[in-house]
């Protein structure tokens, strides 16, 4: 009897360096034994340094992405991180509705890079795209701080982990998806926190507490924390059981990332590879 692949689609961008975007989607998911798919959004042109230049790909060319997957295989997650553009959120948001509602969607909301750079031709009309479209379509959104400063509207840095509870319950009400995730990295001091809520559940959010690690190399964090975290629902894990094993794993990839040299700059990818050799 033939064994059925546990499938995660990522809708994403390119990274030529393949530290960040669907390349590190790709590794995420091995590294949780899931296979990817992907579908290419924007090619960027970046390195070490930050993002030089960036090139939303064609609508029509991620819609024939998206339509030739529809025609086959019914992906057992997504995973969506930078779009690009608003025609480009649109087609998403179509394909996503063409899905099984069972179909857990992931959505890693990049605006920006932690390298340096933007990530879309209009912050603005794609931000508004993604809330009037996208998030309400989630099972949930991961933002992180400085996505959450965006969404917000107000500086966050002096944020502490006692009150990101109360933050995190702002953006679903803005969002309207099922649960966030605010990811804790860029929370100053060395106590760090996520944050998960959940719409049906208002009395039980779930916090993952962990200390800081000092790396470099840090590039690509957030998309595999969504991708582990889609991999995990993949796998018909609960929010809170795949919330759990995201917080934990990412962690220890940031550990095991500590050695390693990467380019020019100061700012290198986490090496995952690492991780899934080691398994």
């Amino acid at each position: 009897m033939q064994k059925k692949l546990v499938t995660l689609l990522t809708i994403a961008g390119s990274d030529c360096t393949g530290g960040a975007g669907i390349q590190a989607d790709i590794r995420a998911a091995a590294a949780c034994g899931v296979y990817a798919m992907s579908a290419v959004t924007t090619v960027t042109a970046q390195n070490s340094n930050g993002v030089a230049n960036l090139f939303p790909v064609p609508s029509n060319c991620l819609e024939s992405q998206l339509k030739a997957l529809t025609e086959d295989v019914i992906p057992d997650a997504v995973k969506i991180g930078m779009i690009g553009s608003v025609k480009n959120c649109e087609i998403i948001a179509d394909y996503i509705e063409s899905l099984p509602n069972s179909t857990p969607i992931v959505i890693d909301p990049v605006l920006t890079s932690s390298a340096g750079g933007e990530l879309s031709d209009n912050k603005k009309l794609l931000a508004d795209a993604m809330i009037s479209r996208l998030f309400p379509l989630s099972d949930v959104v991961t933002p992180n701080i400085k996505e959450a400063d965006y969404f917000l509207g107000r500086n966050l840095d002096s944020i502490n982990p006692a009150s990101t509870q109360d933050i995190t319950w702002e953006l679903l009400n803005i969002f309207n998806s099922k649960s966030v995730i605010l990811k804790g990295g860029h929370i100053s001091g060395n106590t760090l926190v996520d944050t998960l809520v959940i719409k049906d559940y208002p009395d039980t959010p779930n916090k993952y507490y962990t200390k800081r690690i000092e790396c470099k190399n840090l590039h690509g964090t957030g998309c595999t924390y969504a991708s582990i975290l889609a991999s995990e629902l993949a796998k018909n894990n609960t929010i809170e059981q795949a919330f759990l094993k995201a917080s934990s794993m990412i962690n220890d990839i940031i550990s095991k990332s500590i050695d390693y040299d990467f380019g020019s700059s100061a700012y290198g990818p986490l090496n995952t590879l690492d991780y899934i050799t080691k398994m």
